[in-house]
C-alpha cells in the first residue's frame, strides 16, 4: 500500500506525475490482474486528512514496491479499478445501468460494454506482447483545497479531475506518437491515502513504437511529462491562480512589445547614447540585403556592431529603462516561482532566457531604425528600380509568413492615417495593404479548411453506438464540417470565378448557415441569413441536449475546455442568438430613424453595450462558466438549508440531483426559445461594399490583366 512521505526542507509541488512501463509476455495475465487491483474494496477512505506528499522518485518507488501490484501484465486493469479505491461519483443515480469507476477518453464512468471492451483490448495487447505504461498523478492536499476540489464534507470533485486528465491525455499521446487507433488508456481516482491520486495506464493492441534490440521503446521524454502535468494543473487551478498567471504573461508581453520602441526614442534624447548609435551605424557591414542586420547574425564582420549594440542596450536598461526592466525581472521571477510551486523545484529558471529575448528585441529594433535611415537616404533613382509588379509584391509578402505580415499590416494602417489620401505614397501603401490583407485572408481560410477536415476525421473515429439519435447526430456534424470546409474553399475563389463555379448559389446557402455572428457587419445582415443561421444553431444544440453524455457531444462543444459541458453550450448558443437579435434591432433603428440621429443613437446605445457583453461571453468561456457558477451556488445554498433540516444522506444528494436536472431543463427551454425565433423576418438595407472588398476586386482584376498579358 502506498505510504505518505514528507520531504524535509522543501515545499511539495502541487502535482507529481511518475510513470513506469513493462513489456507483456504472451503467457501472462497482467493487465486484468492490475485492473482487479485498482478495483479492490479496501483502497478508499471517505474522510480525507491532507498532509505533505512525496517526490517523484519516492512515489514511483512505492508504486513498484506495493505488495498488491501484480507482476503479470493483464492484472493492471484490476489494480487501477478497485471499487472502493475509485468510487463512482455521488451524482450517478443508483438505478442506472452498471458502471465502473474507471474512466477513459469520452467516458467518465465505463459502462459494462466499455469495461468488457477494455478487457478485450488488454487480452489482445497481451497476445501481441506490447507495452503497458503505468503511472500515478498525485495532488498535494494544499492544491486540492486551494483549487476548490474538495468540499466541507471531504467530498472530492472527481468529475473535475477526470475532465482535466481527459483534456491533457491526447497531447501526451501525440507527443509520444501514440495518437492512433491501436492505443487505449484508462484511469481511476484513488482516495485511500492522505492525498488524492490518479492511477493511469496506457497500452496498445498492436505495437507502433520504435523498437530497439527487438523490443518497443518504453521511455517517455521529460518534456512530455512536464507538459502533461502543466495541462492538468492549468485545468484544475483556481480562477485566481490562473488569472494571476495570465496577468503576468500579459504584462511581460506588453513590456516586450513597448520597451524596444521606447528604447529607440530614449536614445535620441541622450547625447552619449546618440554618439554610440552613430558608432554602431559606422560599424555595420554594407550588406545589399540590410535585413541581415539582426541580433541573430554572429558572422565575424558583424561582431563589432553587435558588441557596440550590447553596450547601448546595457546603458538603456541601467538608466532610462531601469524601472521597466526591474519590473520585468520581478515578473519573470514571480512566474517561475508559481511554476515551481505547481510542478516542483526541478523547473528551470527562465530569467536568463527571458532577459536575452528582451535584449534581442531591443537590439533588432535599433538595427531596424538604422535600416530605415539607410533606406531614407537611398537616391530616388535607385528606389524607382525597386518598383515591383503585382506578382513580385505577392511573392515578397508570402515569403514573410502570416505573423510578420500581421505586424506590418498594423504598422502600415497606422502610417496610412498620417498621409494625404491623394498622395502617391498613400496610393502605393493602399495597394500593399490590400495585397497583405488578401494574403492573410487566404492563410486563415486554409487553416479553417484544415481544422474542419481534422474535426471530420476525428469525428469519424468515434463509435456512435446503437442509439439512433447519436447516429443521426454524428451524420449531422460530419456534414456540417464538410460544408464548412467547402465554404472556406469557396471563399478563396476570386469573385469572377465564383460566379462561374457556383451558378446554383451554393456559397450563399452555406454562408447563411455558418457565418460568424460576431464578424458579420450589421448592414450586411439579411433576414434570410438570420433565419438560416438560427436554424443551424438550433439543430446543433438540439442534438447536444438530446445526447449530453455522448462523446460526439464532447467533440462538438463550442467550449470543450469548460467543466460545465452542455450547460456551457446552452449559454453559448443563447448569447449567439442574442447577438443576431441585437444586430437586427440596431439595423431596424438605423432604417427607421436615419433622419433622426439623436433618437437613433439613444436607442442603439444600450443595444451596443449589450452586444459588447455578449461578444465578451462568446470570446471567453470563463465568463459563461461564472454565470453557471452563480446558478450552482444558489443550488448549493438550497442544499445547505436542507442539510440543517434532514440528516446527511441520500435525501440531500437526491435534492441536489433534482436541482442540477432543473438546470438541464433550463437549457432545454433555451433551445425551445431559440426555435421560436426562427421565423424572424425583419428587413435590412444593403449598403455599398467596404474598402476591403474594393481592394480585393482590384487585386483580382490586376491578376486577371497579368494573366491576359502572359497569354
Amino acid at each position: 500500500m502506498t505510504t505518505v512521505m514528507k520531504k524535509s526542507g522543501a515545499e511539495s509541488p502541487d502535482i507529481i506525475y511518475s510513470q513506469g512501463f513493462r513489456l507483456a509476455n504472451a503467457g501472462g495475465n497482467g493487465g486484468l490482474t492490475y485492473l482487479d487491483y485498482t478495483e479492490r474494496d479496501e483502497a478508499v477512505a471517505d474522510e480525507l486528512s491532507p498532509e505533505e506528499m512525496f517526490e517523484d522518485d519516492e512515489l514511483l518507488s512505492d508504486l513498484r514496491n506495493d505488495p498488491d501490484l501484480p507482476e503479470d501484465f493483464e492484472g493492471y486493469l484490476g489494480y487501477t479499478d478497485r471499487d472502493a479505491a475509485a468510487k463512482l461519483e455521488n451524482l450517478i443515480d443508483s438505478y442506472q445501468e452498471k458502471r465502473y469507476p474507471t474512466f477513459s477518453q469520452g467516458s467518465y464512468e465505463l459502462t459494462e460494454a466499455e469495461h468488457n471492451r477494455l478487457i478485450n483490448n488488454l487480452k489482445t495487447a497481451q497476445v501481441n506482447e506490447t507495452v503497458l505504461w503505468y503511472g500515478v498523478i498525485s495532488f498535494s492536499p494544499e492544491f486540492i483545497r486551494e483549487a476548490g476540489l474538495i468540499d466541507e464534507n471531504n467530498q472530492v470533485n472527481q468529475r473535475a479531475i477526470k475532465s482535466a486528465v481527459m483534456r491533457s491525455m491526447p497531447e501526451m499521446l501525440q507527443n509520444e506518437a501514440l495518437d492512433n487507433n491501436e492505443t487505449f488508456w484508462w484511469a481511476d481516482i484513488h482516495l485511500n491515502t492522505d492525498h488524492v491520486h490518479v492511477h493511469v495506464a496506457i497500452s496498445q493492441t498492436e505495437n507502433t513504437r520504435p523498437e530497439k534490440d527487438g523490443q518497443p521503446l518504453g521511455m517517455f521524454s521529460e518534456t512530455t511529462f512536464r507538459n502533461f502535468k502543466a495541462g492538468i494543473h492549468r485545468e484544475l487551478s483556481s480562477d485566481r491562480s490562473r488569472s494571476r498567471v495570465r496577468e503576468i504573461q500579459q504584462d511581460l508581453d506588453q513590456i516586450n512589445k513597448v520597451l524596444p520602441g521606447k528604447a529607440v526614442e530614449e536614445v535620441r534624447n541622450n547625447r552619449q547614447q546618440m554618439e554610440l548609435l552613430r558608432r554602431i551605424q559606422a560599424a555595420l557591414p554594407n550588406y545589399k540585403d540590410k535585413r541581415r542586420w539582426r541580433a541573430s547574425n554572429h558572422s565575424k564582420e558583424f561582431q563589432k556592431a553587435q558588441k557596440l549594440t550590447d553596450e547601448l542596450v546595457d546603458s538603456l536598461l541601467d538608466n532610462q529603462l531601469k524601472d521597466e526592466y526591474t519590473n520585468f525581472k520581478q515578473l519573470v521571477e514571480e512566474r517561475d516561482q508559481m511554476y515551481r510551486q505547481a510542478y516542483g523545484q526541478r523547473i528551470k529558471d527562465t530569467t536568463k532566457a527571458k532577459d536575452e529575448r528582451l535584449r534581442t528585441l531591443i537590439k533588432n529594433r535599433i538595427y531596424r531604425s538604422l535600416k530605415d535611415i539607410a533606406d531614407e537616404v537611398t537616391p530616388d533613382d535607385d528606389r524607382g528600380k525597386t518598383k515591383e509588379n503585382n506578382s513580385d509584391l505577392m511573392s515578397r509578402i508570402e515569403a514573410l509568413g502570416p505573423e510578420k505580415n500581421a505586424q506590418l499590416l498594423e504598422a502600415e494602417q497606422r502610417r496610412l492615417k498620417t498621409l494625404d489620401p491623394k498622395s502617391l505614397e498613400a496610393k502605393e501603401l493602399k495597394k500593399v495593404i490590400g495585397f497583405r490583407k488578401f494574403y492573410i485572408r487566404r492563410v486563415n481560410l486554409d487553416a479553417e479548411i484544415d481544422y474542419h477536415n481534422h474535426m471530420y476525421q476525428e469525428l469519424q473515429k468515434i463509435n456512435s453506438g446503437s442509439k439512433k439519435s447519436e447516429q443521426e447526430m454524428q451524420q449531422f456534424f460530419l456534414q456540417a464540417h464538410q460544408e464548412q470546409a467547402r465554404l472556406a474553399w469557396l471563399k478563396k475563389q476570386p469573385h469572377y470565378m465564383l460566379k462561374k463555379q457556383d451558378p446554383d448559389g451554393e456559397f450563399e446557402a452555406l454562408n447563411n448557415k455558418y457565418f460568424d455572428v460576431t464578424q458579420v457587419p450589421i448592414n450586411k445582415l439579411t433576414p434570410q441569413m438570420v433565419k438560416a443561421r438560427k436554424k443551424q444553431l438550433a439543430k446543433e444544440l438540439g442534438f447536444m441536449l438530446e445526447n449530453p453524455d455522448s462523446p460526439i457531444t464532447n467533440h462538438e462543444l463550442p467550449n470543450p475546455n469548460s467543466d460545465y459541458g452542455v450547460n456551457n453550450a446552452v449559454e453559448y448558443y443563447r448569447s449567439t442568438q442574442q447577438v443576431l437579435d441585437l444586430k437586427l434591432k440596431i439595423s431596424q433603428n438605423n432604417q427607421q430613424y436615419k433622419n433622426n440621429p439623436t433618437m437613433r443613437n439613444e436607442l442603439n446605445r444600450p443595444l451596443f453595450q449589450e452586444l459588447r457583453d455578449h461578444y465578451q461571453r462568446l470570446g471567453n468561456s470563463e465568463k459563461i462558466d461564472k454565470a453557471i457558477d452563480r446558478r450552482m451556488r444558489f443550488v448549493k445554498q438550497q442544499q445547505d438549508k436542507a442539510v440543517s433540516r434532514v440528516s446527511k444522506g441520500g435525501r440531500v444528494l437526491r435534492k441536489l440531483q433534482q436541482a442540477l436536472n432543473s438546470i438541464g431543463r433550463g437549457g432545454r427551454s433555451d433551445i425551445r426559445a431559440l426555435s421560436r425565433h426562427l421565423d424572424d423576418d425583419q428587413e435590412l438595407a444593403m449598403e455599398e461594399a467596404k474598402e476591403d472588398q474594393e481592394i480585393e476586386i482590384e487585386i483580382e482584376a490586376a491578376q486577371e490583366r497579368e494573366r491576359g498579358m502572359e497569354r
